[in-house]
């Protein structure tokens, strides 16, 4: 899977290219192997104020596109006779004033104010032409063509072009990550029309050699079909970004800072963007090859951010001289924090990786994937997974790892060890993503009865220690719901890091 890599600042829209990987630009904005580079069918214009979709183009608003598309395919002769007819929202009228004289006004349905404030739709003046002859008129030296084309409405251009231009409406729902459809999403908060996917007729001769009806109906399912695998690539990856952007959750700025007067938090770097490309090739490699595109699509959030550098600031005591918190950054690999994953190495670095470096890398941006799933609400307990333990068990906080198997609970967990269905289920994805097969079902080499620790997995789904067999049946269960669901065995990918 590719996806696309997106800068955010308030430069002018340009692009540039350099081989494999596009470039698109508010100041700088990236794009690696979209399918919009992939020779499509058809031609996709979008307008939205946070994300840039679809083809390039430099269109203000969407009728501006048409007028442009009227230009092109409509001939003089059927713009005067469509303004003249008067059965659009554009009028060529002939008028005769008292003293005889004849002029041409071009004229546009539209709204006039009357009685306080009140509107009512009537035919408005928007020019007129000296001269009572049609043909004077249609000679080209008044540049009443344009004015025409100006005037035309939405409708308008649909019928002047209604066999030349033929289009789909794209729509996009925006929650939590964004997804685009041909069709209505029918949610008016989260979605509405963002532009449309369009063939010409001449687009259609060159692909299929004649225009027909089979051909236009091949075509259109074409488009529909484009604007599918485009879906599949609605996660930004943004090398250039604010510390909004990546800092910010409604809680509070999540930005750390180093020193004696320091904060807990993390600090990123933004990527060189000389290394952006081998970058994004890590993340493939390492990260997106390993999961299926239904999973992709789901799970991935809607900004990645690609940095040099991440530094997990921490607090560190000094006892040398009294007492003082000092807070000191220490380098990851990767990091979650609200709608976005931070990931590092995008610097020289990325050339230079070892073995080990890579192995490193993709265990952790792996566990951090999963980590953000849970924390965004992305996945959530069954119903049957909870119903296998009873959590009222009396002091089942304070029990040991060896009296929580027995219950079914796998006892560790990234930030917590309080019990409950969500750190059990949020346990047994990170037990699959962080471990193999071989070494959850081993007996046991390490056994602590008072480790609550991930090391105490050696062995968790044996019955050396699974002796009620609880921890198994409930592996499987949170095994068996992503393939059904997502078709994505996530052990395999435990199996696959831990080779």
């Amino acid at each position: 899977m590719n996806l696309r890599y997106i800068v955010l600042d308030e430069n002018l829209l340009t692009r540039g290219s350099d081989g494999t990987y596009y470039r698109l630009r508010i100041g700088q904005d990236d794009w690696i192997d979209s399918p919009r580079d992939w020779s499509p069918l058809g031609h996709m214009l979008c307008w939205n104020r946070r994300y840039n979709l679809g083809d390039k183009h430099d269109y203000s608003e969407p009728i501006d596109f048409w007028h442009d598309m009227v230009r092109e395919h409509i001939d003089r002769n059927t713009l005067f006779d469509y303004a003249l007819s008067g059965d659009g929202s554009v009028r060529l009228q002939k008028e005769i004033d008292e003293d005889g004289e004849e002029s041409y006004e071009l004229c546009y349905w539209g709204y006039i104010s009357f009685l306080r404030d009140k509107q009512k739709a009537s035919w408005c003046i928007d020019k007129t032409y000296d001269t009572g002859n049609i043909e004077d008129l249609c000679s080209g030296g008044w540049y009443v063509e344009d004015d025409i084309i100006e005037d035309l409405g939405f409708e308008d251009c649909k019928r002047l072009l209604k066999d030349k231009v033929f289009y789909l409406p794209l729509y996009l729902y925006d929650h939590s990550g964004i997804t685009m459809s041909t069709g209505s999403f029918g949610d008016p908060w989260d979605s509405g029309q963002v532009g449309f996917i369009y063939v010409t007729k001449e687009d259609i001769e060159k692909e299929y050699g004649a225009f027909n009806k089979k051909n236009l109906e091949t075509a259109m399912s074409v488009l529909r079909g484009e604007v599918d695998i485009y879906d599949q690539y609605s996660s930004c990856l943004l090398y250039k970004f604010t510390d909004k952007d990546t800092y910010w959750t409604p809680s509070g700025w999540m930005n750390g800072s180093l020193g004696e007067e320091g904060t807990n938090g993390y600090i990123v770097t933004p990527a060189d963007e000389n290394y952006v490309g081998q970058q994004v090739d890590l993340l493939q490699n390492a990260w997106f090859s390993f999961y299926s595109d239904e999973f992709l699509k789901e799970f991935l959030p809607v900004k990645i951010m690609l940095c040099s550098n991440i530094d997990s600031v921490y607090a560190e005591y000094d006892f040398s001289e009294g007492f003082k918190v000092i807070y000191k950054g220490k380098g990851v690999n990767a990091w979650y924090n609200y709608d976005n994953i931070c990931v590092s190495y995008g610097n020289e670095t990325v050339i230079q990786m070892t073995k080990e470096d890579t192995l490193a890398f993709r265990r952790k941006i792996n566990q951090i994937f999963i980590e953000s799933m849970i924390g965004r609400g992305k996945t959530s307990p069954t119903k049957e997974f909870e119903e296998v333990t009873n959590y009222k068990t009396d002091g089942i906080n304070s029990m040991s790892p060896v009296e929580l198997w027995k219950l079914g609970v796998p006892c560790a967990s990234l930030k917590t060890y309080s019990v409950s269905v969500e750190t059990d289920w949020t346990s047994f994805l990170m037990m699959m993503i962080t471990f193999s097969e071989e070494f959850l079902t081993r007996t046991p080499e390490y056994f602590n009865e008072w480790d609550h620790s991930m090391a105490n997995w050696d062995g968790i789904l044996n019955p050396a220690k699974d002796v009620n067999g609880l921890l198994k049946k409930r592996y499987d269960m949170v095994r068996d719901y992503f393939i059904e669901n997502y078709n994505m065995d996530l052990q395999k990918i435990g199996n696959e890091l831990n080779r």
